[in-house]
């Protein structure tokens, strides 16, 4: 599917899905480890999606918020002065 300059094929769909490996994980610990709300995480994450979408069209340049998430994971724990040494 061809819409202008941009092609959507096979490899658009594998890049499209590659972060589900690294998300899945992510938004599973969040929730059991934080217990948060799984449908505010999900629908918060899709809102992200969304911005990142728009914000990669404005800035013409691929933009993720995977790491993202990650690195505010990690400051949040350590914030909170938990490890994950028992």
């Amino acid at each position: 599917m061809k819409i202008g300059d941009f092609e959507f094929n096979l490899r658009e769909l594998a890049g499209s899905m590659g972060d589900f490996g690294t998300l899945l994980p992510l938004a599973i610990g969040y929730m059991m480890v934080c217990k948060m709300n799984p449908a505010g995480l999900l629908i918060m994450m899709g809102l992200a999606n969304i911005v990142t979408v728009i914000g990669s069209l404005v800035l013409n340049m691929a933009v993720g918020f995977v790491a993202g998430l990650a690195i505010h994971y990690l400051l949040f724990r350590r914030a909170k002065g938990a490890s994950n040494a028992q």
